[in-house]
């Protein structure tokens, strides 16, 4: 069993759409990602990246999600866990 060396959200009580569309309201605040950069053939066309509005891997598996929200906590003091 491998460990994830990647920053950890499945703590948050909100869903992972719920947590783009948080994101998607704080707008300018956000780091938001650039298109990944991986050929298309490449990449799985069937996996959809809400937050990379792109596709290749799933929401839930997006590292760049999972920083940004860690980068949101420490720096920014933002609360993801809204009820």
């Amino acid at each position: 069993m491998s460990v994830s060396t990647w920053p950890d959200i499945s703590h948050l009580s909100i869903s992972t759409p719920e947590l783009v569309n948080v994101l998607r309201q704080m707008g300018q605040q956000v780091k938001w990602p650039q298109k990944m950069k991986a050929p298309d053939s490449f990449r799985n066309p069937g996996l959809w990246c809400d937050f990379h509005r792109d596709h290749g891997h799933k929401t839930e598996d997006c590292i760049a999600l999972r920083i940004e929200v860690n980068v949101g906590t420490e720096i920014r003091t933002v609360d993801f866990r809204l009820n």
